[in-house]
């Protein structure tokens, strides 16, 4: 069964998604730390993460089984892309998720 690390909490529904894998909720009540996400990560062959946790290549390297990063946000700001893509780990983003929020702003 896949195991997926979540750095960061998510709204409900994002659970409800992922009610049929086993995952980990990283819950400190701060950011996580470098030291905290490459325990998470070890095992890990996802991790969901949201803008907030930086992924660099010492995270990267401390993953052997990860197999995808998804961003909970949009960009890749937060992400070593180039070294995910040098260990074939796919990044992804969520592009469209602030753009409703943007435009009642826009509009407000």
């Amino acid at each position: 069964m896949t195991q997926i690390f979540i750095s960061g909490e998510i709204p409900e529904a994002g659970y409800h998604q992922l009610q049929n894998y086993k995952y980990y909720v990283h819950k400190g009540e701060s950011l996580i730390t470098e030291e905290e996400l490459k325990v998470g990560v070890a095992q890990a062959e996802a991790l969901l993460c949201p803008l907030s946790t930086k992924v660099t290549s010492s995270i990267i390297e401390a993953a052997p089984n990860l197999k995808i990063i998804a961003n909970f946000g949009a960009g890749f700001d937060n992400i070593d892309v180039a070294a995910a893509t040098a260990k074939g780990i796919v990044v992804t983003n969520t592009p469209s998720v602030s753009t409703e929020s943007t435009a009642e702003l826009a509009l407000g």
